[in-house]
């Protein structure tokens, strides 16, 4: 939405446990929007705004989210692929 770069902090990051390779959970899920410094205006800052509060008002229509079909051993966020997890 809007062109906005966006990672996700959480248990995607974390990965899985070394040992028993299961999922790490978070305790919390944040998405980090990379927004460079001394860059953008106000007005940008404004689009981005706009952009959430488009998604929030959408999110009844957005997919159930995505699993994975790769992954690298380390820094899997940057890295995996990915699929569309399809409505049943």
């Amino acid at each position: 939405e809007a062109g906005i770069r966006s990672c996700d902090i959480g248990s995607y990051m974390l990965g899985n446990d070394p040992d028993t390779n299961e999922q790490l959970e978070a305790d919390f899920e944040f998405t980090r929007l990379a927004i460079p410094r001394r860059v953008y205006t106000q007005a940008h800052l404004d689009v981005i705004a706009d952009a959430l509060i488009a998604i929030k008002e959408r999110a009844h229509e957005i997919t159930r989210g995505y699993r994975i079909t790769w992954e690298p051993p380390i820094l899997r966020h940057f890295q995996a692929s990915l699929e569309i997890i399809k409505d049943q």
